[in-house]
């Protein structure tokens, strides 16, 4: 199985390249039922938590609004990879291999051209291999 790993929180400025993608953050920052995005406006665009920061990089390019409304009762970053191994074990699952996973740099491409944002961490997603606890 392969899943989104949740960033350790942290204070991060993300660049909003153009009038569009402020409104579109703006929209999201206003939007996101899952917890209350607190953010500060910079000159160059939003200083914010890590964790927010995610979530609107993996929701502002949404096809469609009836896509947009789904994307903002979602929450993508929800556990670490410790989180995510206690969970598997928790409910009887043996770990066989656990790995972190690069981001994809075509993915990245387009964002580029709306947002800058640095990342400490190239890994967005952990594949973990498991099997059934036999009783």
């Amino acid at each position: 199985m392969k899943y989104f790993l949740k960033p350790s929180s942290r204070l991060v400025e993300i660049a909003l390249k153009n009038e569009e993608i402020r409104r579109r953050f703006l929209r999201f920052a206003s939007e996101f039922h899952p917890r209350k995005v607190k953010f500060e406006k910079t000159i160059h665009g939003v200083k914010l938590d890590i964790v927010d920061a995610t979530e609107f990089i993996s929701k502002y390019r949404s096809p469609d609004e009836e896509d947009w409304k789904e994307e903002m009762g979602e929450t993508h970053f929800f556990f670490t990879k410790e989180e995510y191994q206690e969970v598997a074990q928790r409910t009887g699952f043996i770990i066989k291999n656990s790995k972190k996973l690069p981001k994809s740099e075509k993915w990245w491409v387009k964002i580029r051209e709306d947002i800058e944002f640095r990342s400490e961490s190239d890994y967005r997603w952990i594949q973990l291999v498991l099997t059934k606890k036999q009783d």
